[in-house]
């Protein structure tokens, strides 16, 4: 039981190292979205620590966009094939 759960859990690891090569391999798409974090979270960020407890970040606007950027992580280039990164 417990050694299942070890190889579950190295699996999913091994998932995401892959993914993060992918993401090295496909350079526009993860600029883009370390760009979209960088342009909702910094300001996001700075509304919540003005001292006032009136402003917050409108929430509606940064999920939103941290999901687009979590999927562009994970996207590939259009430019790109699945050999190309890896994928197959």
């Amino acid at each position: 039981m417990v050694l299942s759960s070890i190889q579950k859990v190295l699996q999913k690891e091994t998932e995401m190292a892959k993914a993060f090569v992918t993401g090295l391999k496909s350079w526009q798409t993860t600029l883009a979205a370390i760009l979209t974090v960088v342009a909702v979270v910094i300001p996001a960020l700075q509304l919540l620590m003005d001292g006032d407890a009136t402003t917050n970040p409108n929430w509606n606007i940064m999920i939103p966009s941290i999901t687009v950027a979590v999927g562009l992580i994970f996207a590939r280039d259009g430019n790109k094939t699945s050999e190309d990164v890896g994928a197959k």
